[in-house]
């Protein structure tokens, strides 16, 4: 077993929200399925029990297929959570393997992310296979494993967005409105506040979470909405 640190990437495909209703800087959503326990083209397997993604949610960035520069970055992250094989994604397909689910946003009005989000949305249109995707950064603690081809642990940092995806997992959904196609399922609605609900006492992150734990069937989406509606409901009085 090969231990100690070690720079490290995996690929996994990406998806794109678009919320015309959010606040300026918060429309361009993305996310999916950055990293799953299946073999990826490079024969490694990541355990996700083993991935801590702090860094990333604290100060890590989106960035433009791994380059470092300031400038390449694209975006941030706001959540990661881990899912299940079997779990229904935000986007509605089925999950195929454990793996980690993380959202954020792209900037708006910067050319490069401007790019990327024009891109995702134009490789949508086409209806084929070859999308963009994810690719998470970071540093390996801990290999298992004939020829240490498991990475048993890891610190990431950043998650890259590139047209190259090793991991090929998942499919990729691009859900911007504009996009929509007769059929399609309408966006989850916003759930009634449980009559014991205390996200007020919360930060948005932490009220988002309980409610993905508290509310059945809500998606990560719909469960900020949820508490934006909900904090909005509040600071109208109206709760």
């Amino acid at each position: 077993m090969a231990t100690g640190p070690a720079n490290f990437s995996a690929y996994i495909p990406a998806v794109c929200f678009e919320k015309a209703d959010a606040p300026e800087g918060m429309r361009r959503r993305i996310g999916g399925l950055v990293s799953t326990e299946s073999v990826d083209a490079d024969d490694e397997t990541l355990l996700q029990d083993g991935l801590d993604f702090e860094p990333f949610l604290e100060d890590g960035y989106f960035n433009d297929d791994h380059a470092p520069g300031t400038t390449d970055v694209l975006g941030y992250p706001e959540m990661v959570r881990r899912i299940e094989k079997g779990d229904t994604l935000p986007d509605g397909t089925v999950a195929p393997a454990k793996g980690t689910w993380a959202e954020g946003s792209l900037l708006e009005g910067y050319p490069p992310a401007d790019k990327i989000w024009d891109l995702a949305r134009s490789l949508a249109k086409t209806g084929g296979k070859r999308r963009i995707g994810f690719s998470i950064e970071g540093k390996v603690l801990q290999r298992a494993g004939a020829g240490g081809k498991t990475v048993a642990a890891a610190r990431i940092t950043d998650v890259a967005i590139t047209r190259r995806p090793k991991n090929k997992d998942t499919s990729l959904a691009a859900l911007a409105k504009s996009l929509r196609v007769a059929g399609e399922a309408p966006p989850p609605s916003v759930p009634d506040p449980p009559p014991n609900a205390r996200i007020s006492t919360l930060s948005r992150a932490q009220a988002v979470l309980w409610a993905i734990d508290n509310i059945a069937g809500i998606t990560p989406d719909g469960a900020a909405r949820f508490v934006d509606a909900v904090r909005a409901a509040k600071a109208r009085q109206l709760l």
